[in-house]
């Protein structure tokens, strides 16, 4: 399994999609839990689904180049990688740079839709946290798990 499919893989259990589901229908299902907190912004309505796409992808993006391997490290060793700011800030600046990132002249930088891309982010990185002490890549001895069928190894168990 590649980086980048066992990145993926994390997101989508992290949200409790079965591995049987497509990857378009498991980006909804993402993107429709995260965006509650983001469609309504005091002023307007927005449709929340083009911001929380663009975190979701910002977020994928990010940990298949190595930009979020920090999450799966003790705090120890995360100095070694380098990486400038944390998580959460490298998956919003990454998201709101995108072109595709939704630009409303009458809310583009509100507070409340500030907080709401926040929350959705913050609730992301907290279930991918959660999916990786409950299901971490490797073993408490450090053995990464294998696929009992194949003998390979896997990602998780």
């Amino acid at each position: 399994m590649s980086i980048a499919s066992a990145w993926w893989q994390r997101f989508r259990r992290s949200f409790g999609i079965p591995d049987l589901l497509t990857d378009e229908h498991a980006r909804s299902i993402i993107v429709d839990s995260l965006s509650p907190g983001i469609g309504n912004s005091g002023t307007t309505v927005l449709d929340p689904t083009p911001a929380v796409t663009a975190i979701l992808e910002s977020a994928v993006e990010l940990a298949e180049s190595g930009q979020l391997d920090d999450l799966v490290l003790p705090p120890v060793s995360q100095q070694i990688l380098e990486l400038e700011g944390s998580p959460r800030a490298r998956i919003i600046q990454t998201a709101t740079a995108r072109d595709d990132w939704p630009r409303d002249p009458l809310t583009h930088g509100s507070m409340q839709v500030s907080n709401a891309i926040g929350n959705a982010v913050d609730e992301l990185l907290d279930r991918v946290l959660a999916s990786l002490k409950a299901l971490p890549f490797e073993d408490a001895e450090g053995h990464y798990f294998t696929d009992s069928s194949t003998g390979d190894e896997t990602a998780e168990a």
